[in-house]
């Protein structure tokens, strides 16, 4: 019998178990798939059946916001279980 924290190859979908601490392990290949390393950051949509993961992306452009707001931005990703409904109330809350 497979260790429940061991993800396990569904045809093109992976198993993997939710932990006390609510984490999921995502397996080395899928890892390696998305280009996944230590600290990336991950969306989580809802959708009908289940969650959408994400690999996700925060980048600057020209007319972004200042280095005061994206350190601020740094330390809100970087906080667990803060989540946020819509993109005008994640804004607001770096006000």
């Amino acid at each position: 019998m497979n260790n429940p924290a061991t993800p396990i190859k569904m045809e093109a979908m992976y198993l993997s178990t939710l932990s006390s601490k609510g984490q999921l392990t995502f397996p080395k290949a899928l890892r390696n798939t998305l280009n996944l390393e230590k600290g990336a950051l991950v969306m989580m949509e809802p959708v009908p059946g289940g969650v959408l993961l994400k690999k996700a992306e925060i980048r600057p452009t020209e007319d972004d916001w200042s280095d005061e707001e994206w350190q601020v931005i740094a330390e809100l990703a970087g906080q667990k279980g803060r989540r946020y409904l819509s993109g005008k109330k994640f804004l607001k809350s770096l006000k």
